[in-house]
């Protein structure tokens, strides 16, 4: 279990990192939540802010490209294909 709550401080730590250059504070602070949970081995706590995050990187990751596909049109670029 320790083991899994390190993974999971890093890979919110980095996830963190990606979402900082974005004007999106509650994504932001949940995720760092989650971080700090996980780097303190609260596996309840983690548990619960991942809940709390998983949601909100999703929402972001859909504005985030709808906003890249609509730049790409008014620039007549091709649009970034989905991930299989």
């Amino acid at each position: 279990m320790a083991g899994d709550l390190k993974t999971a401080a890093l890979e919110a730590h980095s996830l963190k990192g990606a979402v900082a250059v974005f004007e999106a504070p509650l994504v932001l602070n949940s995720v760092t939540d989650l971080e700090r949970h996980a780097k303190n081995a609260d596996a309840i706590a983690a548990g619960v802010a991942f809940e709390r995050v998983k949601p909100l990187v999703e929402r972001l990751l859909i504005e985030v490209g709808a906003k890249t596909a609509e730049s790409c049109l008014r620039f007549s670029l091709p649009p970034i294909p989905k991930a299989p």
